[in-house]
C-alpha cells in the first residue's frame, strides 16, 4: 500500500483542523491505507515537511490549506517525484479551483490518484510560483491582509475595502522577450500559470495549467471602484469587457519604474522592480478527480 502524508495547516481558512483530521482518519483507516499527519506551526515548517519526507518516504504528500500552503510543499517534491494531492481548506484556494478539486471529492481523489502534471514558474530564481502571482493592486491587499492578521474571504473583501482609496496608483512597466519590447502603465500586473483566482475570478480564460508558457495580464485603466467590484468581491463582469490585455511568454523580463508591491501563490514578498519570468514544463503531479 502507498503511504500518505498529509501537511495540515490548522489555521488556514477558517480554521477548523479537527473535523478534518476525523474525516481523514475516516477515509483512510477504513481502506487501511497507511497515512502520517503533520500540522504546520508557523516556524521553520518547510524544514519540518523535509525532515518527515525524508524519515517516512511517502509515496503521496497531501496538503490541507491554501495556495500559500501548498507553494511552501510543493518545491520539495519536485526532485523526488512525488504526486501532490490538495485538500482545499485555506482562504484562496485558486489552485485547487483550477483541478476541480473541493472538499467534497478532495479524499477520494486522493485514494483514487488521478494525475495531470503542472508546469512551475520560477520568478527571479528565487520564488517558485504554481498558480498566480502580481504586481500591484492585489499584492497591495495581500500585503493589508496580512498586517492585519484577517482570515477568510470576508477579511480579505474587508482589506480590500479600506485599501480602496490607495488603489489608483499607476506605475509604468517595460515587458521585454527575446528582441521584443513593450511598455504599460497599469495598476495591476499577474503573471497568470493558470486561469483563475481563489475568488473565482477568471482573469486568464485562455490560460492552461500545462502549455508551458505563463500569461501575464495588464489591466488597462480602470477606476478602483470597479476593479474592487469585479475582481475581488465575486461580481464577475461579462468575459468580453476586456480589463486586460494577456501576453504569453516561456521567459520574460518586467521593469517597473518604481518599487511595487509583490505577491506569489497569495504570499506578500515585498516591493520590487525588476522580475525575470521562466517556465519550467511538467515538473509537478497533481492528483486530481477523474474526467471520465
Amino acid at each position: 500500500m502507498k503511504k500518505h502524508l498529509f501537511v495540515i495547516n490548522p489555521v488556514s481558512g477558517s480554521g477548523n483542523a479537527d473535523e478534518l483530521l476525523r474525516e481523514i482518519a475516516d477515509h483512510f483507516s477504513t481502506s487501511h491505507t497507511p497515512f502520517q499527519i503533520l500540522q504546520t506551526t508557523g516556524s521553520n515548517d518547510m524544514a519540518a515537511v523535509k525532515g518527515v519526507l525524508d524519515s517516512y518516504g511517502p509515496d503521496i504528500v497531501v496538503v490541507a490549506g491554501g495556495d500559500g500552503t501548498i507553494n511552501m510543499v510543493a518545491p520539495l517534491l519536485l526532485s523526488m517525484g512525488i504526486p501532490l494531492g490538495i485538500i482545499p481548506s485555506g482562504s484562496a484556494n485558486g489552485l485547487a479551483r483550477e483541478f476541480g478539486i473541493s472538499m467534497n471529492n478532495a479524499l477520494q481523489s486522493i485514494l483514487h490518484q488521478h494525475t495531470s502534471l503542472l508546469d512551475v514558474v520560477l520568478i527571479n530564481d528565487r520564488y517558485f510560483m504554481l498558480h498566480m502571482a502580481d504586481l500591484g493592486l492585489n499584492a497591495s491587499l495581500v500585503r493589508r491582509y496580512e498586517e492585519e492578521n484577517r482570515s477568510g474571504f470576508m477579511g480579505y473583501a474587508i482589506s480590500a475595502l479600506q485599501e480602496l482609496p490607495t488603489l489608483d496608483r499607476h506605475f509604468q512597466v517595460t515587458i521585454t522577450s527575446e528582441n521584443n519590447e513593450k511598455h504599460f502603465e497599469t495598476n495591476f500586473l499577474v503573471i497568470a500559470n493558470t486561469r483563475m483566482y481563489g475568488t473565482g475570478y477568471e482573469i486568464n480564460p485562455t490560460g492552461q495549467f500545462n502549455d508551458h508558457q505563463a500569461e501575464l495580464c495588464v489591466m488597462k485603466p480602470l477606476s478602483a471602484e470597479l476593479i474592487i467590484n469585479n475582481l475581488f468581491l465575486q461580481n464577475q463582469p461579462d468575459k468580453n469587457s476586456d480589463l486586460f490585455e494577456i501576453h504569453s511568454y516561456q521567459e520574460v523580463k518586467i521593469k517597473a519604474n518604481t518599487p511595487v508591491d509583490f505577491q506569489s501563490d497569495g504570499e506578500y514578498i515585498g516591493e520590487l522592480t525588476d522580475l525575470h519570468i521562466r517556465v519550467l514544463p511538467d515538473q509537478l503531479k497533481i492528483i486530481r478527480p477523474d474526467q471520465s
